[in-house]
């Protein structure tokens, strides 16, 4: 076992004696380890860290600031060790997401959408009446629904006024 590795191992078992789960965490920098290995590293540098944060299938940047969050807490840990260590300064990859504006229907697509739901037919004949009143419901009382598309999307609201 490397020096690193284990390194590693005696960081996720400080934070966890702390409470801390670590389960994405821990794989996670189990992965950069296994990076560092690959480039014959024998310490963090920022170079690297960022290379390996970058190295994602996701390809978001938040995600990207999410990995390198990660390794700057490591690198905390094992500058007291390793004093070569370079500790990635914060807001080095900033999380850019930005969340969608929201599209606000018109009274008129409103009027329509309730007219398209009361046309609804069912075996029961309640889809009908169930959906109009829930999107005049909606409208009246200037609620939305969140509407979550893809494995790893933030809810998109639908504003219905």
């Amino acid at each position: 076992m490397s020096e690193m590795r284990k390194a590693l191992n005696e960081y996720l078992a400080v934070r966890r004696a702390l409470g801390f789960k670590l389960e994405k965490e821990g794989r996670l920098l189990q992965n950069f380890v296994d990076f560092l290995q690959r480039q014959e590293a024998a310490f963090i540098t920022r170079d690297l860290a960022v290379r390996w944060a970058m190295d994602s299938p996701h390809g978001q940047p938040a995600w990207w600031a999410s990995r390198l969050y990660m390794v700057r807490g490591f690198a905390k840990y094992r500058v007291g060790a390793d004093p070569r260590t370079q500790i990635p300064l914060p807001g080095l990859l900033p999380p850019r997401y930005r969340r969608k504006s929201p599209y606000v229907y018109s009274d008129g697509e409103i009027g329509k959408l309730i007219g398209a739901a009361q046309q609804l037919r069912s075996p029961r004949g309640l889809r009908a009446t169930a959906f109009s009143t829930l999107f005049g419901l909606l409208t009246v009382a200037g609620l939305r629904i969140a509407v979550q598309s893809g494995r790893h999307a933030a809810p998109q609201p639908i504003y219905l006024s």
